[in-house]
């Protein structure tokens, strides 16, 4: 009876060829969040008078009310635009509802967008800043 070995150094070469091959090839999705300029680590807050802010409440059900009259995207895009029109620079404060969808802000902050808004702030419903 004879003892065969298998040799075992090039296996590791052939395991070490593999993972910079699949490594090399792989596709690797970066997901690109909000863009958003927030300010310095330590400034000081920024205060509004609340006559100065436009308000645009999203509730649990992702419903924008803007102006005193719910609105759809475009129609948020629109107002805002009317707004900008009248006097540039505005802050548009979105209240967000804690059950509100995320693709719902995602929405409202895409209708806000499009109106070239620039300045734009949160604030949970549920009060707090």
């Amino acid at each position: 009876s004879r003892l065969v070995q298998i040799p075992l150094v090039s296996t590791s070469d052939v395991a070490f060829l593999l993972l910079i091959f699949f490594l090399t090839t792989a596709v690797f999705v970066s997901e690109v969040g909000l863009p958003l300029v927030l300010p310095p680590a330590g400034a000081d807050p920024l205060t509004v008078q609340a006559r100065e802010l436009l308000v645009v409440r999203l509730d649990g059900a992702g419903r924008m009310v803007a102006g005193g009259a719910e609105r759809s995207v475009e129609a948020l895009a629109a107002w805002a635009r009317e707004r900008e029109t009248e006097r540039a620079g505005r802050i548009y404060l979105l209240e967000v509802d804690p059950a509100c969808r995320y693709s719902a802000l995602v929405a409202a902050l895409d209708g806000l967008r499009a109106a070239q808004v620039q300045r734009i702030s949160f604030r949970s419903a549920g009060g707090g800043a």
